[in-house]
């Protein structure tokens, strides 16, 4: 039957995609993406590899080629290959001296990463539910914070046991996705141009909380490297409270999230402005506009390209976000590790600059992202419950008489029982039938029942 109470959190069909994202992205940040304050240089594998920026390069490259060249249905049964690569080139690079052996190693390592990356980053957006994607954003964020406070405690040898333990565990769900059915096909939906508003967006929210703020807190303090990363993960820890209260029970919308995380990110500006122990707070006040802005970021992102199951829709948007860290890499990041970086006041105004710039935008973002066209009127990505199947259904162009037929489809019911119930000719059904179909952009029921899984109980 449809399903009118919450939805579990988390689906025991959807679980290896779910640990599987939340993995790779806590392994990606912590070992690999050299931003924000979570990369650890101690590992065996980055001591040996050296300069880590080729390597990310080759790993980005190797996600927009197979995610340009293949269709998900078919490179994500192969992940376990490229996984099983991984973990074997991981082991020479650790085991080896031979610095030929080390960089040929480690390109073919980043190569099958960046495939690994790609199945379990179309699981994220495309397979898991709009819960899923909140929970794992939480969960990544806690871990990430948790990893980089306890730095100091921990070794070279136990950092890297614990990396080969996330390789690990990344095989096994990796194996796990050969025997899954929820790999839904293309349905060669087009978004429309409205929904691409997000990218903007996203590289504001991104770029102020992964490069400048991290940049900006070794100018506006005179803390310790120590003592801002026990402070930022703080905040982190706060943000992660809030967030979860502000969305999970007062239901707070997206946009206001992100404006809230923005405004965070504001007073630690302002407060580089002052001296003494205001500073103090500068830190707290970046972790907790990290964990509301990042964790919303994604969520949002994973909401909309989950809402259009559009793989166009999810190249173009891994492309530019690809694009942006390596941009962020080469043109924002190395001129502010240097003494280039301007001056703390200098960085604090252009950053508030480009915070109210956003706040004044805030009311065109909300009409684009809520409006009737781009998500329904009950459509609310604010809410971590569902929606009205209903609106969803009026939203693809149905009929009144096409919903009535595709919520009995989904009640499990076959296209007989369906001309029974509803009184009308096996003939006539049959017609709606096709005709839902072809406006869902669907080929089987399997798909219709993929695409509004989050509406049908247990």
């Amino acid at each position: 039957m449809l399903n009118t109470e919450k939805p579990a959190s988390i689906s025991k069909a959807n679980l290896p995609f779910f640990i599987s994202w939340v993995v790779i992205f806590i392994w990606l940040f912590t070992y690999f993406c050299p931003f924000g304050k979570f990369y650890n240089e101690s590992s065996i594998l980055l001591q040996k590899a050296g300069n880590i920026s080729p390597y990310f390069c080759v790993w980005f490259f190797s996600c927009i080629l197979i995610a340009l060249s293949l269709q998900a249905k078919n490179y994500i049964p192969r992940a376990c290959f490229s996984m099983s690569a991984c973990l074997f080139f991981a082991a020479v690079i650790a085991a080896s001296n031979e610095p030929r052996v080390i960089i040929i190693s480690f390109v073919c390592f980043s190569a099958c990463l960046g495939h690994v990356f790609v199945s379990a980053n179309f699981a994220f957006f495309i397979i898991l539910s709009n819960q899923e994607k909140f929970y794992s954003m939480l969960i990544i964020i806690l871990v990430l914070g948790s990893f980089m406070a306890l730095k100091p405690f921990l070794n070279s040898t136990f950092i890297t046991a614990v990396s080969f333990a996330l390789l690990s565990v990344l095989l096994v769900c990796s194996y796990l996705y050969r025997k899954s059915d929820q790999i839904p096909r293309d349905t060669g939906t087009k978004p429309p141009l409205r929904a691409f508003s997000l990218m903007p967006v996203v590289f504001v929210v991104q770029v102020l909380n992964d490069v400048i703020a991290p940049a900006a807190m070794i100018r506006l303090t005179d803390l310790t490297a120590r003592s801002q990363e026990v402070l930022f993960f703080y905040g982190i820890l706060a943000g992660i409270a809030a967030t979860f209260f502000l969305q999970r029970v007062l239901s707070l919308n997206i946009c206001n999230m992100l404006n809230i995380s923005l405004a965070l990110s504001a007073v630690g500006f302002v407060l580089g402005f002052m001296n003494g122990t205001g500073q103090i707070l500068i830190p707290v006040f970046f972790g907790m506009a990290y964990a509301a802005g990042i964790v919303n970021i994604y969520y949002l992102s994973g909401f909309l390209v989950g809402k259009y199951q559009s793989e166009l829709f999810y190249r173009i948007g891994l492309v530019l976000s690809g694009t942006y860290y390596i941009s962020s890499l080469f043109i924002i990041k190395k001129p502010m590790q240097t003494e280039f970086l301007p001056p703390g006041n200098v960085l604090a105004f252009a950053s508030i600059m480009l915070v109210i710039v956003f706040f004044l935008f805030t009311p065109l973002l909300i009409k684009i992202l809520y409006g009737e066209e781009q998500l329904g009127g009950t459509c609310r990505p604010d809410r971590i419950q569902n929606s009205s199947l209903e609106e969803q259904l009026r939203e693809k162009k149905l009929t009144p008489a096409e919903i009535q037929v595709c919520k009995l489809l989904l009640e499990g019911y076959t296209l007989r029982q369906i001309s029974s119930i509803i009184s009308k000719s096996y003939s006539t059904v049959n017609t709606y039938y096709s005709s839902i179909y072809r406006k869902l952009g669907i080929q089987s029921k399997t798909e219709l029942i993929l695409q509004f899984r989050d509406y049908i109980g247990s």
